[in-house]
């Protein structure tokens, strides 16, 4: 989408990003291409930055009977940039233990309400392109590809929209419950979601369910930080 609100399209991402011992270079955000799909992603839990309180650790630990420090320091496979999964290594039991009926065990409690953990970031060095712009043909016809060609889009956001769903043993091809197209109940409509916003600039921005997410593409993560040293 432009920065003033308007020419929203799809588009297609591209990145640099180390992984499997080397530096890749242009892997597309896709499941067709085999870098992205083994550029796999992890999250540990009791990452000092996630904040997860220690309590929740703790309860969740002890009831399934896992060490603390295990549950806490575990890296839990989460996919890929295309493709994120909330498994139970990222989940913890939040519900009430006080002023319970009686006949309820406080741990039967803590386990009826749950709090799921995710993340999810796009590369620091990523370029957008008019979905299916042969990009690999115009490097191979144009002696290779260097970040800066005319075609990759710039001053604009790119909207990062997530499709939220919940399966069953794997079965990503059939979820049982879905946030957007579920046959009488749309949950982002439901739960409130911003159909439209005014930025600062007075600039009006709409958007469409699971619009969640704007990157600058003009700017970069690495942009917040600087190096130096003392002598």
């Amino acid at each position: 989408m432009k920065k003033d609100g308007t020419g929203c399209r799809k588009v297609d991402l591209w990145y640099h990003d180390s992984f499997g011992g080397k530096m890749n270079y242009f892997v597309k955000i896709s499941p067709d291409d085999p870098r992205n799909v083994n550029n796999t992603k992890y999250m540990k839990l009791g990452d000092l930055y996630r904040n997860v309180p220690d309590n929740e650790i703790k309860d969740t630990s002890r009831i399934l009977g896992i060490d603390e420090y295990t549950f806490r320091n575990s890296s839990v496979e989460i996919g890929s940039f295309d493709h994120i999964t909330l498994s139970e290594g990222q989940r913890t039991f939040i519900g009430t233990k006080q002023s319970l009926p009686n006949g309820i065990e406080a741990d039967d409690s803590i386990k009826s309400v749950q709090k799921w953990y995710g993340e999810y970031y796009l590369p620091n060095d990523l370029f957008a392109v008019d979905q299916n712009f042969d990009v690999i043909e115009y490097g191979r016809t144009h002696n290779g590809l260097n970040g800066r060609e005319s075609f990759w889009l710039k001053d604009g956001y790119i909207i990062i929209n997530f499709r939220i769903e919940t399966v069953k043993n794997g079965d990503f091809n059939n979820p049982v419950l879905s946030y957007w197209s579920a046959p009488r109940c749309n949950m982002f409509l439901r739960e409130g979601f911003i159909y439209e916003k005014t930025d600062y600039h007075g600039i009006t921005f709409t958007f469409k369910d699971g619009d969640i997410v704007f990157y600058d593409t003009d700017k970069r993560s690495s942009d917040d930080y600087r190096t130096g040293g003392t002598h």
